[in-house]
């Protein structure tokens, strides 16, 4: 092997504050499916939205980080033989598998149960389980399953099963997992296929909500993260939602609401002259003021209220595919 799987994982893990996540209970078990076990920290104040429903996007996010960290953490060694290895192991050789390949999700699929929504359950900690579910020729699947931590009572309170291809760094198309890999892990998953998620069927009337990707809503290979998508849906069900309302009072409010298009500039004025103290190095430039003026242009009816609303969002024992 040309390169430590230590120095794989030092650059996922051990530069990245998941080294100070304070995840426990951590063992592997290899029967009947490869599976991790953990406790991780769970949701929190900002994982809940304005009505304090879990948001989609913390629950996404939730599951992609206890994801990460369980593949990029060294397993427990098993037997005293282990103990003594100089290799480390980790869950289904992850760093090992994509030394060589990018990793893309190509369907993730994530099943709610009404225990997320109960105010009265507690969703921090939460204990996770991850298990291989299929091996294809270019595609690794698997499931995680997360339950609260509430005395004697843990009900499940989601469940994500996601579908990565691997992916060559130089043609960027699907690849063909190691023979290796294949003959150490295929068939072991508890899964019959691959996950296939159908796509859903258009409606004949629509509502287009216009967005634009920002910076924020992309991640480390500089794509759009799959939460972002799920924010824009949320947006624009309750865009959409907002012209069936009651028409919105016509006097001025300094508070802005839903439907108003707001434009905000920033604006630094650079000093060269030094102020003492700083800039630390001469002829660097000294940032003395920012100022911030936001501009509220009013609301806007973008369709006539005639429209048929198709779209609809449901919280509870439903599967959201995305």
């Amino acid at each position: 092997m040309a390169k430590s799987f230590s120095a794989i994982k030092n650059s996922v893990v051990a530069n990245s504050p998941l080294k100070l996540w304070n995840a426990t209970n951590f063992r592997y078990e290899e029967s009947p499916h490869p599976t991790v076990l953990l406790r991780i920290p769970g949701l929190t104040h900002e994982s809940f939205d304005r009505n304090w429903n879990p948001k989609m996007t913390s629950i996404m996010q939730t599951s992609s980080t206890a994801r990460v960290y369980a593949f990029h953490r060294v397993l427990p060694a098993a037997s005293d033989k282990e103990s003594h290895d100089t290799e480390e192991r980790y869950f289904l050789d992850w760093p090992r598998l994509t030394e060589n390949f990018y990793v893309f999700a190509s369907s993730s699929e994530f099943v709610m149960s009404r225990a997320l929504y109960e105010k009265n359950i507690r969703k921090w900690p939460i204990d996770m389980r991850f298990t291989l579910g299929n091996i294809g020729n270019c595609s690794v699947a698997s499931t995680s399953k997360f339950y609260a931590c509430d005395g004697d009572n843990n009900p499940l309170l989601w469940t994500n099963t996601t579908q990565f291809v691997t992916v060559d760094k130089t043609t960027r198309r699907a690849a063909r997992i190691p023979d290796w890999y294949l003959s150490k892990y295929k068939g072991k998953g508890y899964m019959d296929k691959g996950l296939v998620v159908k796509p859903f069927v258009r409606p004949a009337v629509t509502y287009a909500h216009p967005t634009v990707v920002q910076w924020t809503d992309t991640d480390n290979y500089k794509h759009t993260n799959w939460a972002s998508y799920v924010c824009w849906a949320t947006d624009a069900l309750h865009a959409a939602l907002l012209l069936q309302s009651p028409s919105l009072p016509s006097h001025y409010s300094p508070y802005t609401t839903t439907g108003d298009s707001l434009t905000s500039t920033a604006k630094a004025a650079l000093h060269v002259a030094p102020t003492p103290g700083w800039p630390p190095h001469p002829g660097e430039p000294n940032i003395r003021s920012v100022t911030r003026r936001t501009r509220v242009t009013g609301h806007q009816q973008w369709l006539q209220e005639s429209i048929n609303v198709s779209n609809h969002l449901t919280y509870g024992t439903n599967t959201a595919s995305y």
